[in-house]
């Protein structure tokens, strides 16, 4: 029962430090006529951390689909050592006059480690945003869905040395947050600078990790 309980509190704990939702600050109005989208971003989210993001612009009859690849590294560590990587979708999927709905889904690989453990872990997150989109400037709500499915454990010889039970493998650890979140930019050209603003909730509503609020600013390139 430790064993598992320690298992679950470790990967919601990954999954509230790692989980940004990356909420989706595209101007759909101006992805008529481009194919790509570069984009970095930086802000305060546990941490202060830092990321890079690439969509492709797939125009569609009716639905527009962006595949994207995402990264994003906290400050602090030599990069490489804590990371979030995400590939998965956008799609906005219908839209009456200026506006539009659109939903997300993607498959994220995680890694934090700390003197005790590194932990790398499986999830995925999904979500939708509502919004209004003009070509000069826009702004949605979002709320997205992450979730930590299993979790790989490889601990320090320090922490085997307190905890000789201490065994290193994959656990699963099914767990979840939500993320509200407001989103805007204003737009010139091929540039985006946009804003997010969001709150953090773990486990079915039911609380709040110690910062619950994020801020994150973004600068996308359309090309």
């Amino acid at each position: 029962m430790k064993k598992v309980k320690y298992c679950f509190l470790t990967g919601l704990i990954i999954l509230i430090i790692s989980f940004s939702g990356n909420a989706q600050n595209y101007n759909w109005a101006k992805l008529d006529s481009v194919n790509n989208l570069a984009r970095i971003y930086t802000g305060l989210d546990h941490s202060f951390a830092f990321g890079l993001h690439y969509g492709r612009i797939l125009n569609g009859k009716k639905v527009i689909w962006a595949p994207f690849a995402d990264v994003s590294f906290p400050s602090g560590d030599p990069v490489g050592d804590d990371y979030n990587f995400k590939i998965g979708t956008l799609a906005r999927l219908f839209q009456f006059e200026d506006w539009k709905f659109s939903f997300n889904v993607s498959i994220v690989n995680r890694q934090n480690s700390n003197p005790f453990v590194k932990m790398q872990s499986l999830g995925s997150e999904s979500g939708f945003q509502f919004g209004y989109y003009k070509l000069k400037w826009y702004a949605n709500l979002n709320f997205s869905v992450g979730s930590s499915i299993v979790t790989n454990f490889q601990h320090t010889e320090a922490y085997k040395g307190n905890f000789s039970g201490a065994k290193d493998g994959w656990y699963e650890n099914a767990s979840n947050s939500q993320l509200f979140s407001v989103n805007t930019g204003y737009s010139l050209r091929k540039m985006d600078a946009t804003l997010s603003l969001g709150l953090l909730r773990t486990e079915e509503f039911k609380s709040s990790p110690s910062l619950p609020y994020y801020i994150k600013i973004g600068l996308n390139y359309l090309f």
